[in-house]
């Protein structure tokens, strides 16, 4: 019996796997680290700001960033794919051009996201958050975008050429100073002004941390050929436009997803509300914040397996990882669900206490999501990004079809529901496009 169990465990972590597990101990890590960060500052601004005022500072980064992704065509996936599949079959001249195209597709969405924030904050600032003086803060917050464009694949990069220790050390290091930012920020006394102003400085220096470190990468690999020019692309131009084209319908669905929801909280029911939601979906959605740095693991894995012909390699790295992924994740999610109320008592204070009940309706929600979360990156490895992009609206739909009808006699409930609604819809679409295409 013993021998069975341990020849049952070395199917299941053969070197493949055990590849993956590494280079996802590296992700994890830094996804710790970031987790870790923002936990540290929401509770801080949490506690430091209150909840109206909090809840106006969630919604004053919400509307840029909100702008930007839904203009935005979710670049880091199309570098991860043709960068990918370009040095796996060792076509350098192209992949030098698709680093040069995706870098000008990026600059573009950037400079025309702050100028839309720029122009538009008047009119949506004050309708947002009741306070005339949310415009210029706005406004500042746009700077901040538009200088996270500049590094906007720069984690692609590090994680095409298999560097995950180093993506880690300079994510790592790049949200550590953030939170430094931050909290230097509100023990000298300052006010919403001053901390959108730091969040503008932490974007400059992840530029800096995290563009540098990929240009050294890129340079080391590809300086021979850096004179390739875009048009070296003409026999994939098609293609690329159109998977870009499909990723920017699934950076506008994310957007809605988890920026222009609390925007719609907050217009039904309120700063308070919007507040009291975002808490719940933050602490209830952490177990999915695993499928992130798995999906950033798996998914160049994936491209090199496709561009090489093995899909059934794919099909048994995917179904392990569900399997793994399942014994961990059901018992946290357990155990976060019985000391809900206590932890987020404890943590932001009594004024939260409420937001304990949108918390464990997200938090069963995320679950079958995650253990699937594979599932996109075998869509966007096979260049099935239609898929992926029928997925995601169809779950939107669902989700804000529950906003509207739930959010004003429920609150922050109600708003959770819609969330909880729009991760059920998905991962029940992917299983049965996985079963489709016979990877489970």
């Amino acid at each position: 019996m013993i021998r069975t169990f341990r020849s049952h465990l070395g199917l299941i972590f053969d070197e493949s796997f055990r590849h993956v597990a590494r280079n996802s101990s590296w992700a994890i890590g830094s996804t710790a680290v970031t987790v870790g960060a923002l936990f540290v500052e929401t509770v801080v601004l949490a506690r430091y700001l209150g909840r109206t005022t909090y809840g106006v500072y969630l919604l004053v980064i919400a509307y840029p960033e909100a702008v930007q992704l839904f203009l935005g065509f979710r670049t880091r996936e199309a570098m991860t794919k043709y960068l990918g599949g370009f040095l796996a079959r060792d076509e350098k001249d192209e992949a030098v051009a698709v680093v040069k195209l995706l870098w000008v597709v990026d600059m573009c969405v950037v400079t025309l996201a702050f100028a839309i924030v720029f122009f538009t904050a008047p009119l949506v600032a004050p309708h947002l958050t009741d306070d005339p003086s949310s415009t210029e803060l706005m406004r500042v917050y746009g700077v901040a975008m538009l200088l996270g464009g500049l590094y906007a694949t720069a984690g692609s990069i590090l994680r095409v050429f298999d560097r995950f220790r180093l993506s880690f050390m300079t994510g790592a290091g790049a949200i550590a100073l953030r939170l430094l930012i931050i909290v230097g920020l509100v023990v000298a006394g300052a006010g919403l002004e001053g901390i959108i102003l730091g969040r503008v400085l932490a974007e400059l220096a992840a530029t800096v941390i995290i563009g540098f470190a990929a240009f050294v990468l890129l340079k080391n690999a590809l300086w021979h050929e850096r004179r390739s020019r875009i048009r070296a692309l003409d026999g994939k131009k098609r293609e690329i436009v159109h998977f870009l084209l499909h990723m920017n319908v699934q950076g506008s669905i994310r957007a809605a997803a988890s920026k222009l929801d609390v925007i719609v909280v907050g217009a039904l029911g309120g700063p308070g509300t919007a507040s009291l939601y975002k808490i719940g979906v933050q602490f209830g959605a952490s177990p999915f914040l695993l499928a992130d740095p798995l999906f950033a693991t798996v998914y160049p894995m994936f491209v090199r397996l496709h561009a090489l012909g093995e899909h059934a390699q794919i099909r048994s790295i995917g179904r392990r990882i569900s399997i793994v992924l399942g014994g961990v994740a059901t018992p946290v999610a357990v155990l976060l669900a019985i000391w809900s109320e206590e932890i987020i008592t404890f943590l932001v204070g009594e004024s939260f206490s409420a937001a304990w009940l949108p918390m464990v309706i997200v938090l069963f929600a995320v679950l079958p999501s995650m253990l699937l979360y594979w599932g996109r990156a075998a869509m966007l490895a096979f260049g099935d990004a239609m898929s992926a992009t029928k997925i995601s609206g169809i779950s939107l739909v669902v989700q804000f079809a529950l906003l509207l009808t739930l959010v004003r006699p429920l609150g922050a409930t109600g708003a959770a529901l819609g969330m909880a609604g729009m991760y059920l819809v998905y991962a029940k679409m992917t299983l049965s496009y996985l079963r489709r295409r016979k990877l489970v």
